[in-house]
């Protein structure tokens, strides 16, 4: 059970199609409860900044005790790592070289932050969460929540699920029949596409899918469960901003622009500072007591620190000089030559390879396909025959957007629902696929799966192909045996005329003819 400091908090997202969604949660006691929904959708009149101003009105935010928004679009990453006790300098230094380690761009590419989920002890470090977007997409973010202002942060919902929902599941319904679930694990999070229907095929309400049982979700329980699941990532942010936990990640999350950082009263800031003062006054005795350990573990880094630098010295010694300047100059060409997402034609040649031309109803990509270079989105669409009812087409299957969702080039698969043409017995289903480059982990994962998809698609071909063999050389089996009882019938029928011809009797020629007798 969480503990909850706040009154009240106000929470806003949006999502990359325009579709805007807010709530509002007030505290009870040792448990929270949804008092107030919002949602829109942008058009041509309407901008997704106009909308949120609007939402900000109707939540009626300007007395919430937080306010909190979020991008529910991809674009972001998170990474989970164990650092032992540090100075806030050297903390940010050691967490900004252990972000290199989870993404080829570079860090001056990328805004980040990070989220302290567990402290280090004198036995064990502690856990922090690395949240890190692309800057163009950060910027944008800032762009569309400017006419919220007054904001405490502004971060996607996954990337706070700990320590408020701890050892728990949580899915995030995306599509029609998936959903994005993130699993806990001894180093944190796991990312998992899952369906969100039950055994019966029916959707499961929000309650469930997000495992929250200390939070009431009033007028949003009412709601049709399909128009229940945009609220998702509004109020997992909406219950983390009443935990105190909001508040300390507001000094190294995501950092945000002035324009928009929210602005107490001087009366709040002066009894902050009194506090903060009379507190920091109370602990200068605890921190006494632990200084003799903190100054034995500093000195330790400190030698790890000095024989680390050591060997980098020796490292670069062998290093020739020459080789250097080559690198730093192949590095410089790279720099502004190599994409930060992957090719079109890589991408392309690995969804030829997922629907293939080989398959047993043969679908195929049709001419509407289109490549977006500023969202790094391919959209296309894919036409099946259906030449059995009964059988469930290829590209509804989830198997499907399970494999492209593997690809080493896409990091996010979506499928809209497909349409079935009577007039010519096909199905067809609109696709959109993010491009990016997932993590060296998520890589390893995907190239297991796709070995072993592989493994039982060549498996189950040379099965059908043994089987189609097999008939054939029953079929010609039954073929050479009616030949050969069909030449047996005919040689039957010739014997039967043979001997028929070989019982008739002889017929002697007939006697001449008595001429009469020659005149003299």
């Amino acid at each position: 059970m969480p503990h909850f400091v706040q009154n009240t908090c106000v929470a806003i997202t949006w999502s990359a199609d325009g579709s805007c969604h807010g709530v509002k949660v007030k505290r009870m006691r040792d448990k929270c409860s949804v008092i107030a929904l919002w949602s829109a959708k942008a058009d041509k009149d309407h901008s997704v900044s106009e909308l949120l101003t609007t939402g900000m009105r109707e939540l009626d935010a300007k007395d919430a005790s937080c306010l909190l928004a979020g991008g529910t679009s991809g674009g972001w990453d998170m990474a989970d790592v164990e650092m032992p006790s540090l100075t806030a300098e050297q903390m940010k230094n050691a967490l900004a070289f252990e972000l290199q380690k989870h993404t080829p761009l570079g860090i001056d590419k990328l805004t980040w932050g990070y989220r302290q989920l567990r402290k280090p002890t004198q036995t064990s470090k502690g856990l922090y969460r690395i949240v890190y977007i692309k800057t163009e997409n950060w910027r944008q973010w800032c762009s569309t929540a400017e006419a919220l202002s007054q904001l405490d942060a502004i971060i996607p919902a996954p990337a706070v699920l700990d320590p408020l929902l701890e050892n728990q599941t949580v899915t995030f319904p995306t599509q029609t029949t998936t959903a994005d679930a993130w699993l806990p694990t001894p180093e944190g999070r796991s990312f998992k596409s899952v369906s969100y229907t039950d055994a019966d095929g029916k959707p499961k309400p929000i309650s469930e899918l997000l495992g929250i049982d200390f939070a009431d979700m009033g007028e949003l329980s009412e709601l049709p469960v399909i128009e229940q699941y945009g609220f998702a990532h509004a109020v997992i942010l909406a219950i983390y901003g009443l935990t105190p936990q909001a508040s300390k990640d507001a000094l190294t999350a995501l950092p945000l622009p002035g324009n928009l950082r929210r602005h107490r009263s001087l009366a709040l800031v002066f009894l902050a500072g009194t506090l903060i003062a009379i507190s920091v006054a109370a602990l200068v005795l605890y921190f006494a007591l632990l200084l003799q350990a903190n100054y034995s573990q500093k000195n330790e880094l400190t030698r790890e620190i000095a024989e680390i630098e050591k060997q980098i010295v020796v490292k670069r010694s062998q290093i020739k000089q020459d080789r250097l300047k080559k690198i730093e100059e192949l590095r410089a060409e790279l720099k502004d030559v190599v994409p930060n997402y992957p090719p079109f034609p890589l991408v392309l040649n690995d969804i030829t390879r997922i629907i293939k031309s080989d398959m047993e109803n043969k679908p195929w990509i049709s001419g509407k396909l289109t490549w977006s270079h500023d969202t790094n989105t391919i959209k296309f669409s894919v036409e099946e025959p259906s030449s059995n009812d009964s059988q469930k087409p290829f590209i509804e299957q989830t198997e499907l957007l399970d494999a492209l969702s593997d690809s080493p080039y896409i990091i996010d698969a979506r499928g809209n629902s497909s349409t079935y043409n009577r007039n010519e017995n096909k199905t067809v289903r609109d696709f959109t696929l993010t491009i990016g480059w997932p993590s060296a982990e998520e890589r390893a994962a995907a190239a297991k799966r796709n070995a072993q998809r592989e493994k039982d698609y060549r498996e189950a071909l040379r099965k059908k192909q043994q089987a189609e063999r097999e008939a054939r050389q029953k079929q010609e089996q039954e073929e050479a045996a009616a030949n050969a009882a069909e030449k047996a019938n005919d040689a039957d029928t010739d014997d039967i005329e043979n001997n028929n011809n070989n019982t008739q009797p002889t017929q002697l020629p007939l006697p001449p003819q008595q001429l009469p007798p020659a005149e003299n």
